[in-house]
């Protein structure tokens, strides 16, 4: 038996996020032998419903992986912990470990080394007890915040904004309220369909609700706490706007009831709320006192103080969390007027504890954190902070583009928090039910969340349609247009159409400028994409032109360094280092690097990036074991930041493919090629032009392997891709064309060769405006050529060109000054010029040895030259 899986009790097959807040996970690969598993689901289905069954360890960790935000209490038999604890202690969404065993003795010592582990169990109703005590401490105990300020990540910022917004767009939601309030019960009726104790439970809801009673059916821990608590914690904008009548109701409630507070005597509220927090959610707020908090829940908190304590101290087996006890303070003259909290005891089933409730979208500013005895005491004060950071965050969103609607911002929060599927569902549904949007930027923010899915061509369709629809508006929106032209521009660029992109983007350039907005700051993203462009097609004057003209308007409009300024120097450094001009490019880096690191040291992403540019100026100079490192810590922040495929992974592994691949370790370069080239076939298409680089990097390898046939065969292929894509010359055409010329060389077809090396240099003279690396790479294949022609003379004068080219550009030494002193050497030799040759050949050594490790074959071949004549010259004399 491979696999169990009680699907019984769900709702349909898109309905997982409907599911409880704890998914029992119940891996034990001999339960056919000794447990019925029919008895076991008797008895957590009066749990939980969501119960899933593994027998197979690959499955368990797969469906372990599947899963996102839902918390997993994993059930596992004695006998399988020595195999399968180590592989699921990684994993962030166990939240909870049981194991059922014969013996407890056998498996107490992993309870030391594992904190994650609840207790060891010999008999099922004791298991269970434990369970559903644990799920409850989960759904009731476990607190969820959002921390704000101003240097931390841009996921967290909207993490903290989306608390502060999805009540305003829940309320917005047109919606017909008996209407929504019977979809609420028919669903849950459903998903519990054969639970007796919640039908009575729904049936009572939909024969007593009224909408007075919201706080009464909130507070009474019923299926409607337990799912609105879920939905906020995991932000599950789908079940909250299940429950938009509820929320609706629940927020009317509180403001009435809020009115009662204003209009007593009271002046400063104090309440406290007892919890526990997890270490590091402890440490984080050790980290960040006077930032904001916000919760993701409607907080419940006491008057009395003695009670919250017992709540935060009551006991746990779990070894991973501390007790913690909120002292709430709320000055009501100040913050009263702004925000919304009520005395709830007339609700309650215990009013002696004198409880109060605050509103979803209420922020804390964290005033001090302190130890005292066994439990932490963390003081809140009641801020308005967090409405001003919304409407600064509307504000800026609405001037980044023409888009005024706070819905479709909301949207776009969720892309902004990667919940594309998400985002995805609640546009669909905002098209479905319009209610005075803007059809077209419906449209649009479709489009662009099938574009961060990379589903190209569904977004090229909802672009169009947006385009469409700006158009045929009188008068024609041509703004809002040119918004969308641009999108269609980057699309076409993904799927390689170049000339198209570029026809998109300066199309969107001509609307700006005959706006009169040819200097305004919204066009500098299109500058850059025209750049970007230009760029790829080996345009490099064109390209620097633009990026030059971005950066002007950059350094006009603001007064400070900016993270977009940042991102063009690097974007100029790119073309510097495009041309040979690698001082300038270096100095552009750096330049970028200082400015993120300073004023963004959060931004990992482009630091990463700048990082892996620095490396490549590194790699270039010859100083491969810096370049590592560049290269390396830019793949370590990509790892912590992007899922194991992310494509942006790809360029780094390439990068230091091609140090290790310089640094003659062929076989290491191979493994970080093929993990680039993997990357890149589940992203592009087989004819995207990063697929072209990773043929000829992999063909690179099986050259110096001497498999001359496979790597003609990846290089055409390489090339194939490469002419269909640029379209007209270009660098990297130029460069495989040499690469093909090496190979025909290698197989003795020298007339081939030469043919291929020519086109090569012609390509290299006129697109690179100055003496460049690649010409003396070109000019160094002929002179091979030659020399095995034994056309000395000829070959001289390419191999002294080369020479030449390379001193200029690398004045501080380079393995390639050595491979030209070498080639050099070997002309002098050949025509027995004895001393003029060993001379060249030990200048050559003196790099070798100074770039390259202790081992590299080229130090071997010169060596070897080196001894040669000198043996000759020794027997000469004797």
């Amino acid at each position: 038996m491979g696999s169990f899986h009680d699907n019984h009790h769900s709702i349909a097959k898109d309905t997982d996020e409907y599911k409880e807040n704890v998914t029992i996970l119940w891996c034990d690969f001999n339960i056919n032998g000794y447990i019925d598993i029919e008895q076991i689901k008797n008895l957590l289905q009066r749990i939980t419903t969501s119960l899933i069954f593994h027998t197979e360890l690959e499955q368990c960790l797969n469906f372990i992986q599947s899963i996102d935000k839902e918390n997993i209490f994993l059930v596992i038999s004695g006998l399988d912990t020595i195999e399968f604890l180590p592989q699921i202690s990684k994993f962030h969404q166990i939240k909870a470990i049981f194991i059922l065993c014969t013996d407890t003795t056998k498996y107490e010592h992993l309870k030391i080394t594992n904190s994650k582990i609840i207790d060891i169990y010999t008999k099922l109703d004791f298991l269970c007890a434990a369970i559903h005590k644990e799920i409850n401490f989960t759904d009731n105990q476990l607190f969820t915040f959002n921390i704000f300020n101003q240097n931390q990540t841009s996921k967290e910022s909207a993490q903290f904004i989306w608390s502060q917004l999805f009540t305003q767009i829940i309320l917005q939601s047109s919606s017909d309220y008996h209407v929504t309030k019977q979809q609420m019960i028919d669903m849950y009726r459903q998903y519990y369909h054969d639970n007796l104790k919640k039908q009575k439970m729904i049936n009572q809801f939909e024969q007593e609700y009224q909408s007075e009673q919201a706080i009464r059916w909130y507070l009474n821990k019923s299926f409607i706490f337990k799912y609105i608590t879920k939905a906020l914690k995991t932000q599950d904008i789908d079940l909250l706007y299940i429950f938009r009548f509820f929320i609706e109701d629940l927020t009317k409630n509180l403001a009435d009831e809020h009115q009662k507070i204003l209009l007593s005597n009271e002046k400063i509220l104090i309440v406290y709320h007892g919890t526990k927090l997890t270490k590091k959610q402890l440490k984080k707020f050790r980290k960040n006192q006077n930032t904001l908090i916000s919760m993701n829940e409607y907080l419940i908190a006491n008057r009395l103080y003695s009670l919250a304590f017992s709540a935060a101290m009551k006991p746990t087996k779990r070894t991973n969390v501390v007790p913690v006890l909120f002292e709430i303070e709320c000055n009501i003259e100040e913050h009263g007027h702004t925000t919304s909290f009520a005395d709830i005891a007339q609700y309650s089933d215990y009013p002696h504890e004198e409880e109060v409730l605050f509103d979803i979208n209420i922020t804390f500013r964290l005033k001090s954190i302190q130890q005292h005895s066994h439990i932490w005491l963390i003081k809140l004060n009641v801020s308005n902070d967090g409405q001003e950071i919304l409407k600064d965050y509307l504000k800026k969103k609405y001037d980044e583009s023409e888009e005024k609607s706070m819905r479709i911002v909301f949207g776009r929060l969720m892309c902004s928090l990667g919940q594309y599927n998400k985002a995805q569902k609640y546009f669909e549904r905002l098209l479905s039910d319009v209610n005075g949007e803007d059809i077209a930027w419906i449209e649009f923010n479709l489009g662009r969340t099938f574009d961060f899915k990379n589903e190209w061509k569904i977004a090229q369709e909802y672009y169009n349609r947006a385009y469409e629809r700006m158009i045929d508006t009188k008068p024609i929106h041509w703004q809002e247009a040119a918004y969308m032209l641009n999108k269609l521009g980057t699309i076409s660029y993904e799927y390689g159409h170049n000339i198209k992109a570029l026809d998109y983007y300066q199309r969107v350039l001509k609307i700006k400028q005959n706006f009169n907005y040819s200097d305004h700051i919204d066009n500098v993203r299109i500058l850059n994409n025209i750049a970007f462009i230009l760029n790829t097609q080996g345009h490099f004057t064109e390209a620097f032109n633009y990026y030059e003209h971005a950066l002007r308007i950059l350094k006009t409009f603001y007064t400070s360094d900016r993270i977009d300024i940042a991102r063009n120097l690097n974007n100029i450094g790119n073309i510097f280092y495009q041309i040979g001009k690698y001082d300038n490019a270096a100095d552009h880096y750096q330049e970028a690097l200082k400015i993120q690191q300073s004023l963004y040291p959060n931004n990992l992403i482009d630091i990463a990036c700048i990082l892996n540019s620095i490396g490549l100026i590194l790699n270039i100079r010859g100083k491969y074991n810096d370049a590592l490192d560049f290269c390396q810590h830019a793949l370590e922040i990509q790892q912590n930041l992007y899922p194991p495929d992310h494509i942006d992974l790809a360029g780094t592994l390439n990068n230091i493919g091609v140090i290790l691949y310089n640094r003659g370790k062929y076989n290491q370069a191979l493994y970080y090629y093929q993990r680039a080239f993997e990357i890149r076939k589940k992203y592009y298409t087989f004819d995207h032009i990063d697929i072209a680089r990773s043929l000829n990097n992999i063909g690179n390898i099986l050259y110096q392997q001497n498999k001359y046939d496979e790597t003609l065969n990846y290089y055409l292929q390489a090339l194939t891709i490469q002419e269909k894509f640029y379209l007209s010359d270009h660098v990297d055409i130029a460069l495989n064309l040499n690469n093909i010329g090496c190979v025909l060389d290698r197989l003795g077809k020298y007339d081939e060769a030469i043919y291929y090396y020519q086109n090569a240099l012609k390509i290299q003279k006129k697109l690179y405006i100055s003496d460049h690396p690649d010409i003396a790479y070109t000019l160094d294949h002929i002179g091979t050529i030659l020399y095995q022609e034994e056309k000395y003379k000829e070959a001289l004068e390419y191999y002294q060109q080369g020479l030449k080219i390379r001193e200029k550009i690398y004045p501080f030494g380079h393995t390639e000054i050595g491979d030209s002193l070498n080639n050099i050497g070997m002309i002098y030799q050949c025509i027995h010029k004895s001393d003029i040759s060993l001379n060249y050949f030990q200048q050559s050594l003196i790099l070798y040895e100074k770039f390259l490790p202790s081992k590299h074959p080229n130090i071997e071949i010169v060596r070897g030259n080196i001894n040669r004549i000198t043996m000759k010259k020794n027997i000469e004399y004797f």
